[in-house]
Order: structure tokens, then C-alpha cells, then sequence
């Protein structure tokens, strides 16, 4: 996939100035940067929920997963997850694979926020669809389920041959994701 000329600006503050982006197909691009120049931004433009001018080439159907949960409150772990992913999916397989297991009858009003994110995150790699758009997916993960989230998401990636982009805070995130490409995202103006 690949973006060019991408301009987005919020007001006064631009963001991309016509940048172009290269995500190579079935690999795992890292976005880093300081909080501000548009990690989330880039990520919601491949996912086409915010408008931009410039191009995407090759965009495809993506799994999301945003720096909030966005989970339903009175719905199970289980549920949760059934009502994206459908029924065909190995929920239980994911669950137990992102320690998530005995959470499973759990609602997700009563998650903590890293299990949250866990929940979050096994629906998005057991949707459908060739791209996975993670933002900060372990920012609220200790080391052990940190490692595990990203084992998941690298086995995940090569099984189904995916594309990942993954907005991620500073290099040390990205360890355990295997080879992955890197952009380092400049501040362009405030």
C-alpha cells in the first residue's frame, strides 16, 4: 500500500505537508514519533475515517484498533468479540493465546484497562481483513502481556500473510514484532 501526497492539516497545524508512505505488503510498518504528528492521523487515513487530500494506492479492508478499547459495556469478553468477528473465528483459541481465557464470560464494563486493550486487540486480529491498523495496542500492557500481544499479532501477521501498521510510542515497543519496517514521523509545524 502506499500513500502519496498526503495533506492534512487541523486549523493552523499541519500535519503532513505532502508526505508520501510505503506499507509493504505482508510486512509490519512501525510508525514512531512524539505525541502530536500524527501517528493516529496516518493510521485513520488508511482506515478512510478522516478525509485528506492526496492518494492511497492499494488500500484495503482493515481491523482497527484505537488507542481506547471501544468495547460494549455490557456485553462479555466473548460477545464483544462474536458481535465484530462473527462466529466462524477461534475466539477461544485468541483468548488463550492473550491470556484472556477466564475473562471470557467477563463483561467488558469490568475489564481493567490492559485487559481491555487485550480484548481489543484479539478482535482485531481475528477479523477479516488484510490490514491491521493498531494504535499504541501495548501502551497499557505490563512486559509479560505486552510480549504476548505482540507474539500474537507477528504470528497472526505471517499466517495470514497480513499488512500491519502500528503506532507506537518509541522503538523498545516494537521488540518481539520480528522485522519490521520503520518511519520516524517528523513534527511539521504547531
Amino acid at each position: 500500500m502506499r500513500a502519496g501526497g498526503l495533506k492534512k492539516a487541523y486549523g493552523e497545524q499541519v500535519i503532513f505537508g505532502g508526505q508520501d508512505f510505503e506499507f509493504p505488503e505482508g510486512k509490519i510498518t512501525c510508525l514512531f514519533g512524539r505525541s502530536g504528528v500524527g501517528k493516529t492521523t496516518l493510521l485513520k487515513i488508511l482506515g478512510g475515517l478522516t478525509d485528506y487530500d492526496g492518494q492511497i494506492e492499494g488500500r484495503k479492508k482493515a481491523a482497527f484498533v484505537f488507542q481506547e478499547p471501544r468495547l460494549i459495556a455490557h456485553m462479555s469478553v466473548y460477545e464483544n468479540i462474536r458481535f465484530v468477528v462473527g462466529m466462524s473465528a477461534n475466539i477461544d483459541e485468541m483468548l488463550a493465546r492473550l491470556g484472556l481465557k477466564e475473562l471470557r464470560e467477563k463483561r467488558a464494563g469490568e475489564l481493567s484497562g490492559g485487559e481491555a486493550q487485550r480484548v481489543a486487540l484479539a478482535r482485531a486480529l481475528l477479523f477479516d481483513a488484510p490490514l491491521l491498523l493498531l494504535d499504541e495496542p501495548f501502551s497499557s500492557l505490563d512486559e509479560e502481556t505486552g510480549n504476548r500481544a505482540r507474539a500474537a499479532v507477528l504470528e497472526v501477521c505471517k499466517a495470514g500473510k497480513k499488512t500491519a501498521v502500528i503506532a507506537l510510542h518509541d522503538e523498545a515497543e516494537a521488540v518481539g514484532l520480528g522485522e519490521v519496517e520503520r518511519i520516524f514521523l517528523p513534527v511539521l509545524s504547531k
